[in-house]
């Protein structure tokens, strides 16, 4: 059985999809899968339930486990920028919010770049003051989580490193992306198909390089 639902049904707001296992977020509208099929039980993105179907759910685990991330790389850059305020100058002109993979450090991030845009003091105390006004404080693990991944972080001089690290998995991101879109083949010309899929293919690999010029330069 298959039937369209929001997230809000679940015990926690903020279910992650079985298929590509991104967080799907607030009111997002997604698909659970349930009956039969136990082995196709759970919740996906609507747009990413045809191809689970499509593959098989035992191709689809594979996909998903393969998914390209640095967990442990996203959650000390932001434990850097709640300590260290030279962290926080650093990462945010080496990284974008869309470039880590985790709901929780994704929202943090957002909120740090905020502060620091607005010339605002970004600690634990104002970034979780700042989440509470959007709400977000609760979902990202509130107090607990913000304080247990600076417990976690033994120094700040490894920033660029796990810059690296959290660049190049968005960029293989960027680029399985890039690859499952078959777009640029409506285009006119076989020509114009082979320059349409390098560019898609080779735009993810330049913004690595630049950004890692970047922070290493």
């Amino acid at each position: 059985m298959i039937r369209l639902t929001r997230p809000e049904s679940y015990h926690t707001p903020y279910a992650r999809c079985r298929f590509c296992d991104a967080v799907i977020v607030h009111r997002a509208p997604v698909v659970e899968i349930h009956g039969e099929d136990k082995d196709a039980e759970g919740v996906y993105h609507y747009h990413c339930v045809g191809k689970a179907i499509g593959l098989g759910m035992r191709e689809t685990e594979r996909v998903t486990r393969r998914t390209p991330r640095s967990p442990d790389a996203e959650q000390m850059i932001i434990a850097c920028c709640l300590i260290d305020e030279e962290s926080v100058e650093i990462s945010c002109a080496a990284l974008e919010t869309s470039d880590f993979f985790s709901f929780e450090t994704q929202t943090v991030f957002e909120t740090i770049t905020d502060l620091h845009r607005k010339g605002q003091s970004v600690d634990i105390v104002m970034v979780a003051e700042h989440l509470r006004e959007r709400e977000s404080y609760d979902s990202v693990g509130g107090g607990t989580w913000l304080t247990q991944i600076i417990d976690d972080l033994v120094s700040t001089t490894a920033l660029k490193d796990y810059i690296r690290l959290v660049l190049e998995a968005a960029a293989k991101r960027e680029l399985l992306k890039a690859l499952d879109d078959r777009s640029y083949l409506v285009a006119d010309t076989i020509e114009e198909c082979f320059r349409s899929a390098r560019d898609a293919i080779v735009a993810p690999y330049k913004k690595f390089m630049e950004f890692g010029t970047n922070i290493h330069g």
